[in-house]
């Protein structure tokens, strides 16, 4: 699964050992398809 392939936000193109790099160590949670603001505010805090 590392070398899966995504675009950012910014519409660059960006890959899971990009951001298991960015996460350095530290848990890494990876949340897929639509959420509501409710789910998201959940996983913010």
């Amino acid at each position: 699964m590392q070398n899966v392939f995504f675009r950012w936000e910014d519409g660059s193109q960006g890959c899971v050992n990009d951001l298991i790099q960015w996460a350095n160590g530290h848990l890494l949670l990876l949340v897929f398809g639509d959420q509501s603001a409710q789910a998201r505010e959940r996983l913010a805090n």
